[in-house]
C-alpha cells in the first residue's frame, strides 16, 4: 500500500505519479516487471499484451493485429501515456492519438530497420514518438543517429528473480527430465537463443569444446534459434521453449550459465542468471556506457572455455564473485530502478503538457 506522502504527491494534478501509463507489448518480460513494480509503488502503471502472431501465416498476423488494435481503443484512449515496447508497434499510438514513449529492444533496430516495409514503420515510429529509449547500450549509435535525443533505459530484472536471489536456489533438473543425480556432474547452461546475434559460431564452438575437453560436464540450453540443431550436433541437451518463471528453474540449477558472447551487452537473461548468483561466462564491453564492468567471467578478457573450467575448479572463489556480480546487477536493473528512470521520462509529457496549458 502507498504510504501518506506516496499518496499526496499521485493526487496532484500533473504529478508524474498522476500519470495514467499503459504499456504496449511485452518483450523480455520488461512491461509486466515494470507494471508489477510500479502498482507496488502505488502507480497507475497497467500492460496491454499483444497477440501471439509467431508462426502464424501473414494474413492471419493482419487479422489478428487489426482485431486487436480495435479492442484496444477505450482502453488506449484513457492513458496519459503509451509506452509502446519494440519499434514496430508505434501505430497503437497514431490509431488513439495519445502521446507515447517507443522503446527499442534490439532485434527492431538489428534487423527489422533494415528491411523494405518494416524498416519505414520502426522509422515512423521513431520520428512520431514523443520519447525514444533504448534497452542495450550496443543499440545507441543506430538509434542516436535516428533520434539523437534518445536515452538509454535499462531493462529490469524480473521481482522472481530478485526473490530467488535472497532464497539463494538451487534448482532441480530432474523436473526437466534430465539426470539431476548423475553422479555429481557439474552443468553448464546455454541462456542465450542460438542465433549469430548472440554469437552462435562462438557458442557452438564452446559447447563442441567443453564436450571435448571436460567431457563430464552436462551441457544444457533451449531449443530456440536458427542455430539449435548445430548446438544439439555439439552435445547441448536441448530442452523445448518454456514459460519465463521454468527458466529461471533452469538458470538455478546451473553451475556456470554461458550468455550471449557477441554484443557485448548483458541481456536480460545474463542480468537474472547474475542476480540468482549463478557464475556468468559473457563477453561485456559496455563499460564506459555503465561507468563499471561487473564481476563476471568476461569473454573479451578470457576465453570461455577457460573461464568455465576457472568455475569449476575452484567453486568458492566462483560463489564470491558470483554473489558481487548480483550485487551489481541488482545497483543497475532492479525493477525499482526501471520504475523510478521510466518516471522521468514520463515527466517530460507531464511538463509538455503543462507549457501547452501556459
Amino acid at each position: 500500500m502507498p504510504d501518506d506522502a506516496q499518496r499526496a504527491t499521485r493526487e496532484q494534478p500533473g504529478a508524474p505519479e498522476a500519470l495514467r501509463v499503459l504499456h504496449v507489448n511485452d518483450v523480455a518480460g520488461v512491461a509486466s516487471t515494470a507494471v508489477q513494480q510500479a502498482r507496488r509503488e502505488g502507480l497507475d502503471w497497467s500492460l496491454w499484451p499483444l497477440p501471439a502472431v509467431r508462426g502464424a501465416p501473414t494474413p492471419v498476423k493482419v487479422a489478428r493485429r487489426l482485431n486487436d488494435l480495435a479492442r484496444f481503443h477505450s482502453a488506449g484512449r484513457a492513458a496519459d501515456v503509451l509506452h509502446i515496447h519494440y519499434g514496430l508497434f508505434g501505430y497503437y499510438a497514431w490509431s488513439v492519438r495519445r502521446p507515447y514513449l517507443l522503446h527499442l529492444h534490439g532485434t527492431d533496430v538489428r534487423r527489422n530497420l533494415s528491411q523494405r516495409g518494416l524498416g519505414r514503420l520502426v522509422q515512423a515510429g521513431v520520428r512520431r514518438a514523443g520519447v525514444v529509449a533504448y534497452s542495450t547500450p550496443d543499440l545507441a549509435d543506430i538509434v542516436l543517429g535516428l533520434r539523437p535525443d534518445a536515452v538509454w533505459l535499462p531493462a529490469p530484472v524480473s521481482a522472481d528473480a530478485v526473490e530467488r536471489h535472497r532464497e539463494q536456489p538451487t534448482g532441480d533438473l530432474r523436473s526437466f527430465g534430465i539426470d539431476g543425480d548423475a553422479g555429481g556432474r557439474p552443468t553448464v547452461v546455454f541462456a542465450s537463443r542460438w542465433d549469430p546475434v548472440k554469437g552462435l559460431d562462438l557458442l557452438v564452438e564452446t559447447a563442441t569444446r567443453l564436450r571435448a575437453e571436460q567431457p563430464d560436464v552436462r551441457l544444457i540450453g533451449i531449443d530456440w534459434g536458427v542455430g539449435a540443431a548445430r548446438a544439439r550436433a555439439a552435445g547441448v541437451d536441448l530442452i523445448p521453449m518454456i514459460p519465463a518463471p521454468r527458466f529461471r528453474d533452469l538458470l538455478s540449477a546451473a553451475d556456470v550459465v554461458i550468455g550471449q558472447l557477441a554484443s557485448g551487452c548483458l541481456g536480460v537473461s545474463d542480468l537474472e542468471a547474475m542476480v540468482m548468483q549463478r557464475p556468468l561466462v559473457a563477453r561485456f564491453t559496455a563499460g564506459a556506457a555503465y561507468g563499471d564492468e561487473p564481476p563476471i567471467w568476461n569473454t573479451a578478457e578470457v576465453d570461455a572455455v577457460d573461464a568455465v573450467r576457472a568455475v569449476l575448479d575452484d567453486p568458492s572463489a566462483a560463489r564470491s564473485r558470483a554473489a558481487a556480480s548480483a550485487a551489481w546487477a541488482l545497483r543497475r536493473h532492479s525493477p525499482r530502478e526501471f520504475v523510478s528512470a521510466a518516471g522521468d521520462l514520463y515527466r517530460r509529457f507531464r511538463d509538455s503538457r503543462g507549457a501547452e496549458a501556459r
